[in-house]
């Protein structure tokens, strides 16, 4: 009579799931009962579904340059206008432009150095007849950074430009201003024909806002610091001299740090908030996967 080995004595000494050979699977599901294998049908169901229902909106909502796009061209469709192409050259410029946001330290059209958006486009060889850029701080979901760039007036022109024929997008992490923030930078163009003449800088929309801090405050539901500390100096001094001592000194500096810092506490709560949720994505299926691995252990020691 061939000896057999039991897989479940690989997964609970090796943990070497490679090792259960397909004949092992095979003899198991031969020798389970109707019942049994109805139920562990049901169970691989139910499994599936919970995953993919938790996992999915995950994915949806997740800030990418898919998703960006999707958000995008679902706007310009409903309106009767046709969905943008994405660009590689596009997203170049948009990748170029936000690199350089990070390294420079400022969220605007314009650099602090006085480099116009215009000149990502000559950089990358995207010679336009139309173009515009769009900016986005701050957002956890891409459908709240969609909606909020549909709710401004400006942002929402350039997302249902019917001149716009193409698009590029990049996203990252990155620190302004001492602040980590997620960054999404929206480029669209509509490329020179060969008889077009053009004001590339009359046909550019965007170029007139110098300081996006200014509009961001519209759109970012968490506006970096910049616009505070320009308004008060640099100081942070806040309410009465600083002066005051003792108990109610202390907790007044207390106060104050956590109204110089709130944007940065949100974010970070916000943050964490997010990588708790996809943590639990990935120990939910384990979860499910470890009352499985019992229950073939179980039915492995009855065979």
């Amino acid at each position: 009579m061939e000896s057999r080995v039991n897989p479940a004595f690989f997964i609970f000494t090796n943990y070497e799931m490679s090792e259960i050979r397909n004949r092992d699977i095979k003899y198991i599901y031969q020798n389970m009962s109707k019942t049994t294998k109805t139920e562990y049908l049901v169970r691989i169901t139910a499994f599936a579904f919970v995953f993919f229902l938790v996992a999915g909106p995950a994915l949806a909502s997740e800030i990418t340059g898919v998703n960006v796009i999707r958000f995008v061209n679902e706007s310009r469709e409903a309106q009767g206008f046709p969905g943008l192409s994405e660009s590689e050259k596009l997203v170049k410029v948009a990748q170029d432009k936000l690199d350089d946001m990070i390294k420079n330290n400022y969220f605007a059209h314009t650099s602090p150095a006085g480099t116009e958006p215009w000149h990502w486009f000559s950089k990358n060889g995207y010679d336009y007849q139309y173009a515009g850029e769009n900016l986005a701080i701050n957002f956890l979901t891409a459908e709240e950074q969609h909606k909020a760039w549909m709710n401004s007036p400006t942002h929402r022109k350039n997302i249902l430009n019917a001149n716009y024929q193409e698009i590029g997008v990049a996203v990252a992490a990155g620190e302004i201003n001492g602040q980590t923030a997620i960054i999404s930078v929206q480029e669209f163009g509509r490329k020179i024909g060969a008889a077009d003449i053009v004001d590339k800088e009359k046909n550019f929309s965007g170029q007139g806002n110098k300081n996006l801090i200014e509009e961001g405050k519209k759109i970012a539901p968490s506006v970096l610091s910049v616009k505070n500390v320009a308004e008060t100096g640099g100081s942070g001094n806040v309410g009465k001299p600083s002066g005051s001592d003792g108990e109610n000194g202390f907790f007044k500096k207390i106060a104050d740090g956590l109204a110089k810092n709130k944007n940065s506490i949100i974010l970070i709560l916000q943050l964490s908030a997010v990588w708790i949720y996809m943590l639990s994505l990935v120990l939910m299926p384990l979860a499910f996967l470890s009352v499985a691995i019992r229950n073939i252990w179980t039915l492995a020691l009855k065979i």
